[in-house]
């Protein structure tokens, strides 16, 4: 390969008469020779020097010829049609809620920010390089400001407008109740006017147009000045009520309909289509520049494959002879590789095997755990039961006086809304329903509804959450990992073993500690075991189950303490061999804290047992509060440190234990 020529300054006078500079590599060469290293080190120093330059040229090329992306064109335009669709749903939802469609203004607050978002967006893009589209831009972001002002205006007026149109029928209403009491001509003439206007109100709130809105404000004044005349009391207070709430229909409506227009006859479109011809002018523009650059990179590239050609056929002798080198290499690889696939390959088996073993044997203790305590569980599930059967007993007697208060309360309503009602069937039929009302107040029947209610919710709420956490307890979810509160944990645990320690004294003794990251799902495992082990070593009597969490650097440690007959100290070796068990035979199956251990060593944990005969014994819990961590091997329980009075033993490392239940 030929290197490329630097001439050389003159070191002498005389070296002017050189028809030609010499090439530094051709001297170098013939004083040094073609395989001296000084020759070699510029000949590579050139060529990477001349190839930085053409990967330059190159990069330079490739770069303005690709800054027309078709992609961000899609982008930006993708994105001006969304914005536009926004604007038509922005105008259609405004529509809705003066309609009364829409209950609420999320959907316009989620428009406005959604418009906001993309244009903010648009304006980081690297479209918005071009000035003239970044003005379009910001003329857009203006008019969907004035707009989101406009509609803001809007929500306030609807609200205020809302809430009157809902209370007027209300207000009505009680100040008719109200003037039913007074007697003479103007109560009924105010009745009456009363009616009348709360019809034109409505009226005006379905077609506002200038003929219904005068005959409100007729209707208004009508009554304003019946009610002027009435004397002080409740009717002239209640007429007052209704008053206000007609005089904020009146003013609001016609403001939300100006505010309306506002709303849908914002510039937003105008700028919308101004800032898309803008872009796209702009990508005519550099769709044009890019093909010339194209063009120039064509011939450029044209020009290194007319090289690298030229290259590659010197290269092709190197290439053969390393082809030949690289298939003996392979040859020898493909032998290793297939004893190294075969090797992974039983493994793989084995593992799987294991885990397989393990997850049997989990959910074996799981099952067996459920069964020793299915009867308890039933009769925990069947006590509020019985209350919530009893309340509902209850609750279909007391029904039918609410359904006889309800049915001539609808009576009742009927007869006042008929134009010729009359006076002395109104009467009892008022009567009638302040008679049941009364008595119904007197018996306290809605209060023990109320209490029924409550107390049957209370009980459902005990059996779900029962079987909420039999379910969850009996799940095969060992590899799913979440961050987790072991207060939690103990908590749910304690639900599930409710039958077995009811008879004797818990004491909670938690204080704050950080969440982990671990399988929830055996961790309440081996809370259950030391739960369950604890409360069948207690006394009939007298015995007390302590549990206590705290954090102690970056562990988190949880203790199952209890009062009971303790364990032996020949034992204490051996508690967390697998099928290792004190219990006579057909009550234990000797595996709860062989799979207590596992587990929290597979959780990068480790378990200490405290324990003295004669007066009870403590299991400790230590799992790293930073989250779980997958151990290669299993480690040693540790040693607690204990009164002289106290022994104290470290459990073994299981014989047949698996490294880690989650691996």
């Amino acid at each position: 390969m030929s290197a490329l020529a630097l001439p050389l300054p003159s070191a002498t006078p005389a070296s002017a008469s050189r028809p030609a500079e010499e090439p530094v590599t051709r001297r170098l060469a013939r004083r040094f020779g073609h395989g001296h290293p000084a020759a070699r080190l510029v000949r590579a120093v050139l060529a990477l020097a001349c190839l930085a330059a053409a990967l330059v040229l190159l990069g330079f090329l490739y770069f303005k010829s690709t800054s027309a992306d078709p992609t961000v064109r899609a982008e930006v335009e993708s994105a001006l049609r969304a914005i536009r669709q926004d604007d038509t749903d922005w105008s259609a939802e405004v529509l809705r809620t003066k309609l009364g469609i829409a209950e609420d203004y999320d959907a316009i607050v989620a428009l406005d920010r959604g418009v906001r978002a993309r244009i903010a967006r648009l304006a980081t893009h690297p479209a918005a390089a071009d000035p003239a589209f970044r003005t379009s831009l910001g003329a857009l972001d203006g008019a969907f400001r004035h707009k989101a002002e406009r509609s803001d205006r809007f929500k306030s007026h609807n609200s205020i407008l809302r809430n009157s149109l809902r209370y007027l029928p209300t207000a009505a209403a009680e100040a008719r109740a109200a003037l039913s009491g007074v007697a003479g001509n103007t109560a009924r003439e105010a009745d009456a006017l009363l009616a009348h206007a709360l019809t034109e109100s409505l009226k005006y709130a379905v077609v506002a147009d200038e003929s219904h809105r005068a005959g409100m404000q007729e209707a208004i004044e009508r009554l304003q000045a019946r009610t002027a005349a009435l004397p002080a009391g409740d009717a002239r207070d209640a007429a007052g009520v209704f008053l206000v709430h007609a005089h904020t229909v009146l003013r609001f409506k016609r403001d939300e309909e100006a505010l309306l227009a506002a709303v849908t006859q914002a510039p937003t479109v105008r700028n919308l289509d101004l800032a898309i011809k803008t872009f796209e002018s702009g990508a005519a523009f550099a769709a044009s520049a890019a093909d010339f650059w194209r063009t120039l990179l064509a011939l450029y590239c044209g020009a290194l494959l007319a090289l690298a050609a030229a290259f590659a056929w010197r290269l092709r002798g190197s290439y053969v002879a390393l082809n030949r080198a690289n298939s003996a290499l392979s040859a020898a690889n493909d032998g290793l590789e297939a004893r190294v696939l075969e090797r992974t390959r039983e493994l793989e088996a084995a593992l799987k095997s294991l885990k397989e073993s393990e997850s049997q044997l989990v959910q074996s203790e799981k099952m067996s755990s459920l069964g020793q305590m299915v009867a308890g569980v039933a009769h925990e599930i069947n006590t509020p039961l019985a209350y919530v059967r009893s309340n509902l007993e209850v609750l279909a007697e007391r029904a039918g006086v609410s359904a006889a208060i309800a049915a001539h309360a609808a009576e009742l309503v009927t007869r006042l809304a008929h134009p010729d009602r009359e006076p002395e069937a109104l009467n009892a039929c008022f009567q009638t329903l302040a008679r049941l009302t009364q008595s119904s107040s007197a018996d306290g029947t809605a209060d023990e509804l109320g209490r029924l209610a409550h107390d049957g919710l209370h009980g459902i709420a005990q059996i779900s959450d029962i079987v909420t956490n039999l379910k969850n307890f009996s799940r095969l979810d060992l590899s799913k990992t979440t961050w987790f509160d072991v207060r939690d944990g103990l908590d749910s645990t304690l639900v599930i073993a409710r039958n077995v320690v009811k008879s004797h004294h818990v004491v909670k003794e938690f204080t704050e500690v950080p969440k982990i990251e671990c399988s929830p799902s055996q961790l309440n495992q081996v809370f259950l075991n030391l739960i369950t082990n604890a409360a069948q070593a207690l006394p009939a009597a007298g015995g007390i189950l302590t549990l206590r969490t705290r954090a102690e650097g970056k562990e988190v440690r949880i203790e199952v303490s209890d009062n009971g007959k303790g364990i032996a100290p020949e034992h204490l070796p051996r508690i967390f061999d697998p099928f290792f068990t004190t219990k006579p035979v057909g009550e234990g199956t000797g595996l709860g804290l062989s799979i207590a251990y596992k587990i929290v060593n597979a959780h990068g944990g480790r378990i200490a047992v405290d324990s003295t005969p004669g007066c009870g014994t403590t299991f400790s819990v230590f799992l790293p509060a930073q989250g779980l961590q997958r151990k290669a091997a299993a480690r040693r329980p540790s040693r607690v440190a204990a009164a002289p009075s106290q022994r104290t033993a470290a459990a073994p490392i299981p014989r047949e234990a698996p490294a880690s239940l989650l691996a």
